[in-house]
């Protein structure tokens, strides 16, 4: 049964259609898309049939408010998304709860519900094994005799002072510090001559060697930045005078060590790419300012690169090596030159130092994102003018049946929205005719 408004009745308005093997429903809404009509279900057997203009589709067209609860996706994000695509006006975020409520027609629902669907998903995971090996090697060899190199002369005169003992008196001479005359240098003798430094017998080797090996383990989610720091926090004092002459000291703290940064990004086919920052610090000497301020020289290297690794495929980086070698000597002119004999007026000082840092790295991912089925990430939403979930098609009806077989059910039409309303009661139809609309099956 049709219920038409008195608006549609006209009596030069005719409609004929030929159609065989086709679904009753998918016939009425061909007919009321090329007619620019709409329909409302009333119940399994009746239609309510208005004009499809926007005043009448606020009139009849049936809302529905849905409340989705999102396990991964932001809020906000899904509100921006759901507002994009299907251009609902009546969407509320509770950011509290993650929760998005959604008003709209019951086809725009069921869209929205499809694309939550796919967008709402964990987020990859992975757990980075990394391990970090520092091998310092230090060297060093002095030996041999320092012998004096500075020859000075005190510049003392004699001074004559009387003191009295008893009854008497008896004159006592000292010698004081003078300015040098060449008169002074005609007294000269071994006590008023200097020598600088002591002489000294260096008789020293040292070997030292230091492994540092840490093996950190951190988790982290997909295109999130991971941070490892292995070292110390270095305190830097700074002095502040304000203008009434206050003077104040303010701390700072420099990170001194081994500081890792990784930024991992999960693919679908089980690979990470990772950026990786590698920097390795250390304390070269202490700098005193004016002021009093104390600051370091430090001393720092540094690896920058970009990766993909398959999961739990491990990755070297080395070559961060630092090589010192230093040599020093100091010899008396001409006797330290001998081939043998040099060793005796000769001291030498070998120092050798050399630092290498490796690291190796190993993603395993924990969670991966599953690629979906195409079902369920490609469907139909509708045209240009409405958002709806089905699309517009003719598809073949039941079969008309023989002659002498089974009556057939009359047609039924299913009303949209998540509640379908019980069947009106049956009633024993005519015998179908070829060539009349059949019902869907």
């Amino acid at each position: 049964m049709f219920t038409i408004r008195r608006d549609l009745t006209r009596t030069d308005t005719r409609t004929t259609v030929f159609a065989r093997n086709t679904a009753v429903a998918d016939a009425i809404d061909m007919i009321l898309a090329t007619s620019q009509l709409n329909k409302k279900v009333l119940n399994a057997n009746t239609l309510l049939i208005f004009p499809n203009q926007p005043a009448k589709l606020r009139e009849y067209e049936e809302l529905v408010v849905r409340a989705f609860f999102l396990s991964n996706l932001e809020a906000k994000g899904a509100l921006t998304l759901v507002k994009t695509l299907t251009k609902s006006r009546d969407v509320y975020v509770d950011e509290k709860l993650n929760l998005l409520f959604v008003r709209d027609t019951p086809d725009a629902i069921r869209l929205v519900e499809k694309i939550l669907a796919v967008a709402d998903q964990a987020e990859p995971e992975v757990m980075l094994e990394v391990e970090i090996l520092e091998v310092k090697r230090s060297r060093l060899l002095d030996l041999g005799v320092q012998w004096p190199n500075q020859f000075s002369v005190l510049a003392r005169e004699t001074q004559t002072s009387v003191a009295p003992i008893g009854q008497t008196t008896q004159q006592i001479q000292t010698k004081v510090n003078a300015p040098l005359t060449i008169e002074l240098l005609k007294g000269l003798d071994a006590s008023d001559i200097l020598v600088s430094p002591t002489p000294t017998v260096n008789l020293r080797k040292d070997d030292a060697d230091v492994n540092i090996l840490a093996n950190p383990r951190i988790r982290v989610r997909n295109k999130e930045k991971a941070r490892i720091h292995i070292g110390d926090k270095v305190p830097v004092i700074t002095s502040n005078v304000t203008a009434t002459g206050v003077t104040s000291e303010s701390v700072s703290y420099l990170d001194v060590g081994l500081k890792l940064d990784v930024e991992p990004q999960v693919y679908l086919q089980g690979e990470v790419a990772m950026k990786v920052g590698l920097e390795v610090s250390n304390i070269v000497q202490q700098v005193k300012s004016a002021g009093g301020s104390l600051t370091y020289q430090l001393g720092s290297r540094n690896a920058n690169t970009v990766l993909r690794l398959k999961d739990g495929e491990t990755q070297v980086l080395a070559g961060l090596i630092s090589d010192e070698e230093r040599a020093a000597a100091s010899k008396v002119p001409g006797l330290g030159d001998l081939p043998v004999l040099g060793r005796l007026f000769s001291t030498q000082r070998d120092d050798k130092n050399k630092t290498e840092i490796v690291l190796l790295i190993t993603p395993r991912i924990l969670r991966n994102l599953e690629r979906p089925e195409l079902a369920q990430s490609e469907f139909f939403a509708g045209t240009e003018g409405a958002v709806s979930d089905r699309p517009l098609l003719l598809r073949p009806g039941r079969p008309a049946p023989r002659a002498g077989g089974p009556t057939p059910e009359p047609p039924q039409i299913e009303p949209p929205g998540p509640e379908v309303p019980e069947p009106a009661p049956a009633e024993t139809p005519s015998p179908a005719v070829p060539g009349l609309l059949n019902a869907r099956p």
